[in-house]
């Protein structure tokens, strides 16, 4: 193996020469910087993506924590029962907040390096350190040197670490990050069913409250209906009940012979007779709206009676 002693002293320089070179040119080329961007880019998308899901999770808990289940005698909250989800779900949240915080903190200072002020900082900081090796004797050599090493760890420190954290993620934590990442998904996609179950139950004891609010009210208006038909039903038989007793009376005043005799006529009698028939009919059609009215109202109970059993869980059936 030949030494760097072997080696002349023209090569030494042209190695060294294209030993700096060849961080300059990688540094105008941007390939890591744009291996970096594209994966900061993609973790930030999916950083962001998270953080939605969590806090759409946090939120629909928060939503179920005035929901109560019967369970036999007891009762217990829904949000008592994901109490330790939300816990872990806001843990999880402040964590995304932290590496989302981080990524645009990575991304800024990708940024910085990868600008033309910075490649031609580094450019200018290689051609000086070049130059100072054919100068013989410079005192600013090893300045120079320090200076140029440290300006290409700024300058790729930065993309080699992302690209490392890409290496392992694509090849050692994507599965279980995309498993993660479908649990989060699921769990959200379950919540939100049950948000819109909740939400769906709430529109419908709205619509069963209401409808049994206007069955209460045509109950209402039928029972004082039927009152006021009462009232006039009492009436009528009392009218019937003086021209019984008219009836009698002009009855009463006639003779033996024209109280039997069916060829005999009385005005009076036959009006008062006819008055009789006409108002027993009125109170028959009485009596009969007075009962299709009670039908109605113990046809509006049932109605009410269901809709109340739907309201409050109850069955219906036999």
């Amino acid at each position: 193996m030949i030494s760097l002693k072997e080696i002349s002293g023209e090569k030494k320089r042209l190695l060294f020469m294209c030993i700096i070179m060849i961080p300059v040119l990688i540094s105008w080329a941007g390939i890591l910087d744009q291996l970096s961007y594209k994966y900061l880019d993609t973790s930030l998308t999916n950083a962001s993506i998270s953080y939605v899901s969590t806090r759409a999770i946090n939120a629909t808990i928060s939503m179920f924590q005035t929901v109560d289940v019967g369970v036999g005698v007891a009762s217990m909250q829904v949000g008592q029962l994901l109490d330790p989800i939300r816990n872990m779900v806001e843990r999880f949240s402040d964590l995304i907040v932290l590496a989302i915080g981080s990524i645009i903190t990575q991304k800024i200072f990708l940024t910085i390096v990868s600008s033309i002020f910075f490649k031609a900082l580094l450019t200018i900081s290689g051609v000086f350190l070049i130059v100072s090796i054919y100068i013989k004797e410079t005192p600013f050599i090893k300045a120079l040197t320090q200076l140029f090493i440290f300006l290409v760890f700024i300058r790729f420190v930065l993309s080699l670490m992302v690209v490392l954290n890409f290496t392992v993620d694509k090849y050692f934590l994507d599965s279980q990050i995309k498993h993660n990442q479908d649990q989060i998904h699921t769990l959200s996609g379950e919540l939100e069913s049950m948000q819109n179950k909740k939400k769906k139950t709430e529109k419908n004891n709205m619509i069963l409250k209401s409808r049994i609010q206007d069955y209460s009210k045509q109950k209402e208006s039928l029972i004082m209906n039927v009152k006021i038909k009462k009232n006039e039903l009492k009436i009528l038989k009392e009218k019937v009940n003086k021209i019984n007793v008219s009836i009698d009376k002009s009855e009463e005043k006639l003779s033996f012979i024209d109280k039997y005799n069916p060829m005999s006529k009385n005005g009076t009698l036959d009006e008062l007779h006819k008055t009789l028939d006409e108002e027993k009919k009125l109170v028959e059609e009485k009596e009969s709206n007075i009962e299709k009215i009670n039908n109605k109202v113990e046809d509006i109970d049932k109605k009410i009676t269901y809709d109340r059993n739907e309201l409050d869980g109850k069955s219906n059936g036999i």
